[in-house]
């Protein structure tokens, strides 16, 4: 039995969403400014691609330790925090709010998909970057597996936003300056 009206429980998720929307617009601004760096600084640069570099390594693991974090922290399943994990699933307890929208069915299978999308992540995220696990399983996930889960987020973030508001909610990246900026000089004199 839900604990909130259903007129409760809408205005906390929609406050909860435009909360993690926040979330996702620094995650969608750091894949936005990690991808524009290596598609035009170090993709472009012929001598950046063959050279081995310690600090190549860290901007590589800081970007996806940061990311995985991220994705982790809007999914936790913690009933304590914010997530749209935990909102979709308490959803599923007003069907009022759905009705004309979102089918219950389409709503358990975002969530299912939400959690396949994102199982590799917080696997890796719980056994190496928040914990050191004596014996992890997990492996890291790849880029790939790490941006579906990224486009995912903001594909259901939208979409429930839009069901619960009745209109977008926009995540976009923008920036006050080119983030490339920097790299338009020598960084050793």
């Amino acid at each position: 039995m839900p604990t909130l009206s259903s007129k409760g429980f809408l205005e906390r998720a929609l406050h909860e969403l435009r909360e993690i929307r926040n979330e996702v617009i620094d995650l969608a601004t750091d894949y936005d400014v990690y991808w524009k760096v290596q598609r035009e600084v170090i993709q472009r640069n012929p001598r950046l691609l063959t050279i081995r570099s310690a600090f190549f390594d860290m901007l590589n693991d800081a970007y996806a330790h940061s990311a995985a974090m991220r994705v982790r922290r809007i999914v936790d399943k913690d009933n304590r925090t914010i997530s749209l994990r935990g909102l979709l699933k308490e959803l599923s307890k007003y069907p009022d709010l759905l009705k004309g929208r979102v089918s219950e069915v389409e709503l358990a299978a975002d969530s299912d998909e939400l959690d396949r999308a994102i199982s590799k992540v917080k696997d890796y995220v719980d056994q190496f970057i928040a914990h050191h696990d004596r014996s992890p399983v997990a492996t890291a996930p790849i880029h790939r597996e790490l941006n579906a889960a990224i486009e995912l987020l903001i594909r259901l973030l939208r979409k429930y936003y839009g069901v619960l508001a009745g209109s977008d909610i926009d995540v976009v990246v923008s920036y006050l300056e080119d983030p490339l900026t920097i790299f338009r000089f020598a960084w050793i004199d």
